[in-house]
C-alpha cells in the first residue's frame, strides 16, 4: 500500500477486455494495477494492492504518434501523469518528467520502476516486434533513473520484452542501462528514505 508506479513503455500497457482488439493480455497489466480490469483474478493474488491513478506515471507512449496503421490502432489511453511526446515536446524531457515526478513524490516516496525496452526509439534498438520510432535515448533514460533515485526509494526494478533475435545491439544498448539503472537505485536506497507527505 502507498508505493508509486514508473511505467516506462512504447505502449500504455492500460488496454481492457472491453476494448482489446486482440485480447492480448500483456497490454493489460496497467489497466489491471490501477483496478480497472480483471478485479476477481488480481484479488487473489497476495498481497495485491490497486494504484489510484495519481500515483501511476506514464514515461513513453510513443507508439500511438507513429505515422502509419500503427500509430492508429487503439492502445488503451495512457494512465496517470503521461510524459509523451507532446509533452517532451512542449517542455523538454527532463522538465516534464521533473514535473511528473515531482507530482508523485507529494504523494509517495517509494515507487516501482518498469522498464519495457520498446521504450528506446526502434532507430536505436529494435528491442522487440513492437518497438517504434520516437521513443527515448538510453541517454535520456538514464537521466530518468538519476531523476527518479533523487525523490524515491525503489522497491523494485524490472526491465522486460526484450527480443535478443531482433536486433544484435541489443546487449551493447541494454546492459550498460540496466546496470546503470541498478547502481543508481541502489546507491539511492543506500542512503536513506526520502521525505515525502503522502
Amino acid at each position: 500500500p502507498g508505493v508509486g508506479l514508473i511505467w516506462c513503455d512504447a505502449h500504455s500497457d492500460a488496454m481492457t477486455p472491453e476494448f482489446s482488439v486482440n485480447g492480448f493480455f500483456e497490454g493489460m497489466p496497467v489497466s489491471t494495477i490501477a483496478g480497472h480490469c480483471w478485479n476477481a483474478w488480481a484479488a487473489r493474488i497476495p498481497g495485491f494492492h490497486t494504484l489510484p491513478e495519481e500515483r501511476i506515471i506514464t514515461v513513453g507512449y510513443h507508439e500511438v504518434y507513429q505515422e502509419g496503421e500503427r500509430g492508429k490502432e487503439y492502445h488503451g489511453r495512457a494512465m496517470g501523469t503521461v510524459v509523451d511526446p507532446p509533452v517532451i515536446e512542449k517542455l523538454g524531457f527532463e522538465a516534464g518528467l521533473t514535473a511528473a515526478l515531482d507530482l508523485l513524490s507529494a504523494r509517495t516516496d517509494r515507487v516501482y520502476v518498469h522498464f519495457d525496452a520498446d521504450v528506446i526509439d526502434a532507430d536505436i534498438l529494435m528491442a522487440n516486434g513492437h518497438a517504434a520510432r520516437g521513443g527515448l535515448t538510453p541517454e535520456q533514460l538514464r537521466l530518468a533513473w538519476r531523476l527518479i533515485a533523487e525523490r524515491f526509494s525503489i522497491e523494485a526494478f524490472a526491465m522486460a520484452s526484450w527480443d535478443p533475435t531482433l536486433d544484435p545491439r541489443g546487449l551493447d544498448v541494454l546492459v550498460p542501462l540496466v546496470q546503470d539503472g541498478v547502481e543508481v537505485f541502489s546507491r539511492a536506497n543506500a542512503a536513506g528514505p526520502r521525505s515525502a507527505s503522502r
